[in-house]
């Protein structure tokens, strides 16, 4: 059986730091990801990016099957 993967916040919106560590990868991979078009969708409230937990799932299980 699959681990699902975990957010914080209870379901609110994702830090970059914390889509991070549910990816497993570093802060700056996932800026690298988003500045190259190729990761999570995001959402830009101002300055601040944040991510929607299904986007972060959707992303990884893409990721996962190819």
């Amino acid at each position: 059986m699959r681990k699902p993967l975990r957010t914080t916040r209870g379901g609110g919106l994702l830090t970059t730091e914390e889509v991070a560590a549910i990816l497993g990868v570093s802060p700056g991979y996932v800026k690298q990801l988003r500045y190259m078009d190729k990761g999570p969708a995001f959402i830009r409230l101002g300055r601040a990016i944040r991510y929607a937990p299904g986007d972060v799932t959707a992303y990884a299980r893409q990721v996962r099957n190819g």
